[in-house]
């Protein structure tokens, strides 16, 4: 019998995790969590977070010798968004300010400016990035919308 893994699959609907009419001025429904079962660290509190589309090649360990293969693989991909090549955007939750995070960690900068997000209780991911290229009045946190866990959804 093979052992349970630790990770909850990821199930959710992005139109679920949605709250406001206008798309622009939606905001995270729930709070979100590491996708880490065992792991009870809140790392977005719901309605701090919008929704955007960005590259999800920014997420790849391309200049990275910090995460392994298997690290990058152990985070659970939405259904139907296993095909890197069929949609290379993904979205992400994003927020303007690192405090507007409750527990998060940012791994090295890499050679291509882009610090990873990870999990700051048990180091899981990546589960975002922050681009430091960019300017100060345009910095972006962001958390792909798959790579997180939503309690308040699995009861």
């Amino acid at each position: 019998m093979a052992a349970e893994s630790p990770l909850t699959p990821f199930t959710y609907d992005l139109d679920s995790l949605l709250e406001g009419q206008d798309l622009d001025q939606q905001l995270n429904r729930f709070d979100i969590y590491c996708p880490q079962s065992t792991c009870r660290s809140l790392i977005l509190r719901k309605k701090t977070a919008h929704i955007v589309k960005r590259p999800r090649s920014n997420l790849s360990k391309e200049g990275s010798d910090q995460i392994t293969e298997q690290e990058q693989n152990s985070i659970p991909n939405a259904q139907g968004q296993e095909d890197v090549a069929a949609d290379p955007m993904l979205s992400f939750w994003i927020v303007k300010d690192m405090m507007d995070f409750d527990n998060i960690g940012f791994t090295k900068t890499l050679p291509s400016g882009i610090k990873l997000l990870a999990c700051a209780d048990c180091d899981t991911g990546p589960l975002g990035y922050h681009d430091t290229n960019a300017a100060s009045d345009n910095r972006e946190y962001l958390i792909a919308f798959n790579r997180v866990r939503y309690p308040a959804l699995e009861a």
